[in-house]
């Protein structure tokens, strides 16, 4: 019986192998093989979409980092993912893919992540019958100009010559080796495709009526700028009519600003509280300070235990653990609040229990109490009251809400006539002042944050992100704001 069961099983297997090359080998068998190779490409640009949401803030006010083969220019702008990126952030996979380059323009079987800023977008101006194209230019992302960014990764997967395992956008059937490629371009573009899910902003770059497009394997297509293209081309990235050995793959996907940044005076970030010499960002879980991405300055704690408060628990906030605080000079021409301004805080309050000694009452923000007007937001038992006064005991309006134990958005917005109090990213409170009262602004000189000058209490709060604007962000802006911090800080 074992004897004619072997043999049956025998003639199966040898029937099944007759049967091949099946019509679904390419699906089945080659595509999956295919996809192993692009895999790493494509992780590492949803990794750089990724890691961007986190630092394209910070670009206009860290140094510029280029690629290791020190371009010249307009190349010289590409912001590169490089090492000091990784340095202690831990942002960067502790698996990376081996072919991960820092150089601009990548060729031997490696590609690159970077970040390049625009002044514009292209378009057409129409003036009577005559039409004019005006491209934007890339720039460096430390100018005020750059107002458009993109996220890319690019390269070719594999070194020339590997006709079995490069990407072609050729397709020949002349001579054998042409079919070869022909076959293995349809392939490969497949994996990528596949890979990707089908993602526009992946394939290879072409010109079609003198305009680059970004060509996928379905016959999807996607304008990029046209200096973006000749960065690329004015450096012989792109092969030649008769090279069928190299051709380099790209994924080009534009970044939103994830934060709103006119009128941004001050900025701290619990994920990135300090920087490298290069002037990366990183996270360091001992500071005395914090930095101010909007100067690069540190700016240092007041109190007793400042340089142990960042939570050890969760790494990443700021622990006021009722004995330290920040003092911000707002009267500085740089720094300065006048009739309208906006205060936004990412902030988990400690819950308050009866049988803890947590001080229950306690200012999130204030201003000096001996000049007028003054501004003083205490908490209290899961509620915050924002209270405007001209004058001692003479408030000019007070808003109030409820806030939630656990990772909170509030944002505090003052107008010439109004004040409004929002919490994750709702109007939870406003109040317009009376017919015969305008705000003119704040008269102090200090902004506290977590202390007040009129009571001892401090704050017991973990502290995620300060953004501190001198004009009045509107609702749209706030949830604007909300939904980069809902991504930042996962609540």
């Amino acid at each position: 019986m074992i004897f004619w069961t072997t043999v049956l099983t025998f003639m199966i297997g040898l029937m099944i192998t007759m049967l091949f090359p099946r019509s679904d080998r390419v699906d089945i068998e080659e595509l999956p093989v295919s996809e192993s190779f692009v895999a790493s490409f494509a992780a590492q640009h949803q990794f750089a979409r990724d890691y961007s949401d986190q630092i394209s803030f910070t670009l206009p006010y860290i140094n510029p980092v280029s690629g290791t083969d020190k371009p010249s220019g307009d190349a010289a702008h590409f912001h590169i993912f490089k090492d000091e990126f990784d340095i202690e952030t831990g942002y960067m996979p502790d698996i990376m893919p081996f072919q991960l380059s820092h150089e601009t323009f990548p060729k031997n079987g490696s590609y690159t992540s970077a970040i390049v800023c625009m002044d514009g977008i292209d378009k057409t101006i129409t003036s009577g019958e005559t039409e004019t194209k005006v491209y934007g230019n890339v720039v460096s992302c430390q100018t005020s100009a750059q107002t458009f960014k993109y996220i890319l990764t690019y390269g070719a997967l594999f070194p020339p010559n590997s006709i079995q395992h490069n990407l072609y956008k050729r397709r020949l059937d002349t001579t054998a080796k042409e079919n070869e490629i022909q076959r293995n371009h349809i392939l490969w573009e497949k994996a990528l495709a596949k890979r990707t899910k089908g993602d526009p902003d992946c394939g290879y770059i072409d010109l079609e009526n003198n305009l680059p497009y970004i060509f996928s394997v379905d016959g999807q297509k996607r304008r990029i700028p046209y200096n973006l293209y000749k960065v690329f081309s004015d450096n012989s990235y792109f092969p030649a009519e008769n090279e069928y050995d190299y051709q380099p793959v790209f994924c080009i996907t534009p970044v939103n600003s994830p934060y709103v940044t006119e009128g941004l005076i001050y900025h701290f970030d619990s994920i990135m509280n300090n920087k490298t010499e290069a002037g990366a960002p990183i996270h360091s879980d001992s500071k005395d300070g914090w930095i101010d991405i909007i100067s690069q300055s540190e700016i240092n704690f007041t109190g007793t235990s400042a340089s142990t408060n960042w939570n050890p628990n969760e790494d990443v906030p700021l622990a006021f653990m009722g004995d330290i605080y920040l003092d911000l000079p707002i009267s500085t021409s740089a720094k300065e609040i006048k009739s309208e301004f906006t205060f936004s805080f990412v902030v988990n309050f400690d819950q308050y229990d009866q049988e803890d000694s947590i001080v229950s009452k306690a200012p999130l923000f204030s201003t000096d109490t001996s000049s007028y007007p003054y501004v003083l937001a205490m908490y209290d038992k899961g509620k915050l009251t924002v209270t405007l006064y001209k004058g001692q005991d003479l408030p000019i309006g007070e808003v109030s809400a409820t806030i939630p134990y656990n990772i909170t958005s509030i944002s505090y917005v003052v107008g010439s006539r109004f004040h409004h109090l929002f919490v994750n990213g709702t109007k939870a409170d406003t109040e317009t002042f009376a017919n015969d009262i305008y705000f003119d602004g704040l008269s102090a000189n200090t902004l506290h944050i977590a202390t007040a000058t009129n009571t001892s209490n401090k704050l017991n709060a973990d502290m995620y992100n300060i953004k501190i604007y001198n004009r009045a962000l509107n609702q749209d802006e706030i949830k604007h704001n909300l939904k980069t911090e809902k991504k930042r800080y996962n609540f």
